[in-house]
């Protein structure tokens, strides 16, 4: 169960890339949503990977930090997949609003504004949980997601 656990938050070994691994995880998020976005472009499709993805965070990620005992390991990318797919949701097949999506979500999640970061200190400073691991990352999802629909509104309305 460590290796599975191990394989699955880290998407694979993105997150074990020694620079960047959430910039990684984020990439590799982007590659594997185009690609299903390519074969089966479907709302419902978007919402079950997302859905699979929190899944799988409330699964393995309390798993995997019990089992290393850290509290917030940079390896831990899952999370990222996850709020970089809530981030993409709405851009379609436009290359413009992926790219968006994946520069707004990546300075949200590194950058953590308000409310990010209050989010991401649930339970203090000392003290990481599931819950501020994997919701972080969902704000910067939704800030992301939220700014590329008034993107999409405001370039609609001035064509």
């Amino acid at each position: 169960m460590k290796m599975i656990s191990k394989t699955i938050v880290t998407m694979f070994g993105l997150g074990l890339f020694p620079k960047a691994p959430g910039t990684m995880g984020s990439l590799g998020a982007v590659l594997i949503w185009a690609l299903v976005h390519y074969l089966w472009a479907t709302p419902l499709t978007a919402y079950a990977l997302i859905g699979g993805a929190f899944i799988l965070n409330f699964i393995f990620v309390p798993l995997y930090l019990k089992h290393t005992k850290k509290k917030d390991p940079q390896e831990v990318v899952i999370d990222e997949v996850l709020g970089q797919w809530i981030a993409l949701i709405g851009t379609g097949s436009n290359p413009l609003f992926i790219l968006l999506a994946f520069i707004l979500f990546r300075a949200f999640d590194i950058f953590k504004p308000w409310p990010i970061h209050k989010i991401d200190a649930l339970g203090g400073s000392h003290f990481k949980n599931t819950i501020s691991v994997i919701f972080d990352d969902v704000a910067a999802g939704l800030c992301a997601m939220i700014l590329i629909y008034l993107s999409s509104i405001l370039l609609q309305s001035n064509l």
